[in-house]
């Protein structure tokens, strides 16, 4: 394996024997032979940065999640260089680290609770959601359980302020994205999908005809019909591409 420039050309040839990731902030990881990850700068004379480690994620905001072998998830700079290590908050151990947007990372408690740091490392939202999304244009969705069957959802800005609550009728299927919710009701006993925009307000309205609608990406949304055919609509709800494909 090895990597493309942008115009196509080689910039690695027949390098690794597995496949490397996608390149971030100029930065790839690949594993090695003793099924270890290692980072690389993506570059005709490409160097090896810090260590081999069991997990990694890709660069974002400058910085990287990794776990070396029966340590905590470490956060290193594009050097290499260790930047911090989030391994508990108020005596509870940390089970999960996302890569960081917007200069927010979100992380998961082992009671199971999501909160965010920031690129210091710093608790800037408390972990007291159920469920969580990355920050996108300065917001993010968060979910409070009440009970087994019942929560609320928010959308919060970088603080974690609350700055509107999604009407409970409404069952949210994908959490913030591109500042659309999925969500989904029930209409004559029959499942109906629709969209929220970030005011909370019915932006394309549940119907029956979608059998889902995944989360936007870059203006676009992958659809479902009733009979499990995928099609593509935009940010308006037009049809972009009428469902006929079985995956999309």
């Amino acid at each position: 394996w090895g990597l493309i420039d942008w115009e196509g050309n080689p910039l690695i040839e027949d390098e690794f024997t597995e496949k490397p990731s996608v390149v971030s902030e100029n930065r790839f990881y690949v594993k090695n032979s003793d099924g270890l990850y290692e980072f690389y700068t993506a570059e005709k004379k490409f160097k090896k940065i810090g260590k081999e480690y069991v997990r990694v994620e890709a660069f974002h905001d400058g910085l990287a999640p990794v776990v070396e072998k029966d340590k905590p998830v470490t956060f290193i700079r594009t050097d290499g260089t260790v930047a911090f290590t989030f391994d508990s908050y108020k005596d509870e151990a940390i089970q999960a680290v996302s890569v960081f947007q917007e200069g927010r990372a979100l992380f998961l408690t082992n009671s199971g609770k999501c909160g965010y740091i920031d690129v210091n490392g710093k608790v800037v939202i408390e972990p007291i959601y159920d469920k969580a999304s990355l920050f996108y244009n300065n917001s993010a969705c968060v979910y409070k359980a009440q009970n087994e069957k019942y929560g609320e959802t928010f959308l919060i800005d970088k603080d974690g302020k609350e700055y509107f609550k999604v009407n409970p009728e409404y069952n949210v299927e994908s959490l913030f994205s591109e500042h659309k919710i999925v969500y989904k009701e029930m209409i004559d006993k029959e499942k109906a999908y629709g969209v929220l925009n970030e005011k909370g307000e019915r932006f394309l309205k549940a119907s029956v005809k979608y059998g889902d609608i995944e989360p936007f990406y870059k203006n676009n949304a992958v659809y479902e019909n009733r009979s499990g055919e995928h099609g593509l609509i935009d940010k308006e709800g037009n049809v972009v591409i009428r469902a006929k494909y079985d995956d999309l």
